[in-house]
């Protein structure tokens, strides 16, 4: 749905050290965290395609998915299939990506640093 306000958006995150608890936040376990100076950014336009694109040049990868009908659900093709539970998430909260779009992916944040699930 954001893409069909603004043809182009930037949004960018933190990333984070975790200073207590490591691999416990999804545990509901207590955990202390710090975001930061590192960031991600995703970077996104809508293209005239009926496809979602994601480009992830720091770890070499594309993938594409067919955008769907608003009754379905992407599967999981993959163990840690982030993109599609992304999509999934906005489609089930009320914001179903109905154009295609190319999205890219790039972090300053060193990959396999120990900078906690950021990484």
């Amino acid at each position: 749905m954001f893409l069909m306000i603004n043809p182009y958006v930037t949004v960018s995150a933190p990333g984070r050290i975790c200073l207590f608890g490591e691999h416990q936040d999804y545990l509901k376990l207590p955990v202390i965290t710090a975001a930061i100076n590192l960031r991600v950014v995703l970077t996104g336009m809508a293209n005239k395609t009926d496809r979602l694109s994601i480009d992830l040049p720091d770890i070499g990868a594309t993938e594409t998915l067919p955008l769907l009908s608003n009754e379905s659900y992407y599967s999981y093709e993959k163990e840690r299939d982030y993109f599609r539970s992304v999509v999934n998430v906005l489609k089930k909260s009320g914001y179903p990506i109905q154009k295609g779009c190319d999205c890219r992916v790039q972090g300053k944040i060193p990959i396999n640093s120990g900078t906690s699930s950021s990484s």
